[in-house]
């Protein structure tokens, strides 16, 4: 098979992924417990906090981002195009500077405001400090994920999860070494500083080639096609923001920051297994994309249910094994009180993030036919869902109504999506989607559920955990390359032996 083939570049930008998420998840997994016993869990709830406004922020982005990526990877390999591709380029970045400047302003106008609503009368002394000295952070953070998204537009998968490490690297390493030395919430939000403008201007240095070609003033329907599609894919991307943010948000805002570290933790846990999904979407993007635009139809249908077959071998296992052993993980990662608090909510939010899983890959085509509002529709209603859900739930419930209202929106909104957009984009049915990418990852992971189920009681120690999880994935992998198709071993075994070699 040739190396060069869209599916040796899915699973080689796949397995890139996994590689810089596994890095990510092991830093996070040694360095929480620290952050945690050395900010309490009041002060990892002020931590998270951070992370969400930044994401908060990103929303004024308004689709430059995905314009860019998908532009470039459509551009950057037609010579004509590559002056076009250029002017656009800098435009964005104009633009990607002062939104991130103004939104800056922003928040360092409503730093007291946010102090007085979120922190609960809680780092009263610093608190305002803290989300002025962030302020400061935004521009070079829309900078550097503006790089990073023209790094997934070039299909340089790799690089572009170095720099996702590396930023893990850079913070969440960094804030261990403050606390360490005795600094607190100033001196991590002075990091974020200087982290995002060190990975804004790596990121440049390696994008920058694409800025460089000389080019005129581009065409009127060029300038159509790129807005339109920036204008389309910001809609989705503000209420993706609502959604994977908004709960975080709604808890601080109802509960107290203890409360939203305990939700914060199973959240970002459940995520980092969501991730996987994203990943292989994002991967698949671009190569998806190419395909629309050179019309080869029946080899896009092929590459998209392989991929999100690949999605799910990669997530079920890994959403199994953490639903049934979250209890003695999280006694042994932090203790008894995180295990209490945390184990259901982090259950629910695992079966959320499992059925959304199921409307990344389907977003992702219809985004390569140039319809990126499509999945507008799925996040505006689950933000309709969820708002009501979230003002009854939370105040009864706390952190428990909070994952309870995620999985209750889930539900009613990710199967109509799947088979509204597959119908349209593909022709593309329920059962032959079953058959095609579910069927095979499912019964692998029934056997590691039930190897599982019934020997996870014996568990007490990190050894043993280890030493389950080990057992259990070799169960599964064993399984996996039994039900593969035969096409799929032939990339697998091609793709190891590269390694190899």
């Amino acid at each position: 098979m040739n190396p060069s083939s869209p599916g040796q570049k899915i699973l080689r930008g796949v397995l890139s992924n996994l590689i810089g998420q596994g890095a990510v998840f092991i830093l996070s997994f040694l360095l929480t417990p620290w952050l945690v016993k050395n900010l309490g869990a009041g002060g990892y709830g002020f931590y998270t906090l951070i992370w969400s406004l930044l994401s908060y922020a990103l929303i004024f982005n308004f689709g430059s981002f995905y314009a860019a990526q998908y532009f470039t990877s459509k551009w950057r390999e037609v010579s004509d195009r590559r002056g076009d591709l250029a002017f656009f380029l800098r435009k964005t970045f104009l633009y990607v500077l002062g939104s991130g400047t103004v939104v800056a302003i922003f928040v360092f106008e409503a730093r007291h405001l946010l102090a007085d609503r979120f922190l609960h009368g809680h780092f009263t002394a610093s608190g305002s400090t803290v989300f002025a000295l962030i302020s400061l952070s935004i521009p070079f953070y829309f900078m550097a994920q503006f790089f990073f998204n023209l790094l997934w537009g070039l299909k340089r998968f790799s690089l572009a999860n170095t720099f996702l490490a590396l930023q893990a690297f850079l913070i969440t390493g960094g804030a261990s070494l403050l606390v360490y030395f005795g600094f607190q919430m100033k001196a991590i939000a002075v990091l974020f500083i200087f982290s995002q403008l060190i990975l804004s201007l790596a990121g440049f240095f390696f994008v920058y080639p694409l800025f460089s070609r000389p080019s005129s003033s581009a065409l009127p329907q060029d300038r159509k096609d790129y807005l339109s599609f920036a204008a389309k894919s910001a809609l989705p991307l503000i209420f993706v923001t609502l959604v994977s943010q908004g709960d975080r948000a709604a808890v601080g805002f109802w509960l107290s920051l203890t409360q939203l570290g305990y939700y914060s933790l199973s959240a970002s846990l459940a995520q980092k297994f969501n991730s996987i999904s994203a990943s292989v979407a994002a991967v698949s993007f671009p190569i998806l994309s190419e395909l629309v635009g050179k019309g080869e139809e029946e080899r896009l249908r092929r590459i998209y249910l392989k991929a999100s077959e690949l999605s799910f071998f990669a997530l079920f296992p890994l959403s199994i094994f953490s639903f049934i052993l979250i209890p003695q993980f999280m006694t042994l990662w932090l203790g008894a009180n995180f295990s209490q608090a945390c184990t259901w909510p982090f259950r629910m939010l695992v079966i959320a993030n499992l059925l959304n899983l199921s409307i990344y890959m389907p977003s992702q085509i219809s985004s390569a036919r140039g319809n990126p509002h499509w999945v507008s529709y799925a996040w505006i209603l689950k933000f309709a869902f969820l708002v009501p859900l979230w003002f009854v739930l939370i105040p009864r419930w706390g952190i428990t109504g909070a994952a309870l209202g995620m999985l209750i929106a889930e539900v009613l909104v990710a199967a109509p999506f799947l088979i509204w957009t597959h119908v349209l984009t593909l022709k593309l049915g329920v059962s032959e989607f079953l058959l095609s990418s579910v069927l095979r990852p499912l019964i692998a992971s029934l056997a590691l559920g039930i190897f599982a189920f019934f020997f996870h009681a014996l568990i007490g120690t990190w050894i043993g955990l280890i030493s389950f999880s080990f057992l259990g994935l070799l169960i599964y992998l064993g399984a996996s390359y039994l039900l593969i198709e035969a096409d799929a071993k032939a990339l697998l075994i091609e793709e190891i032996s590269l390694k190899i070699r």
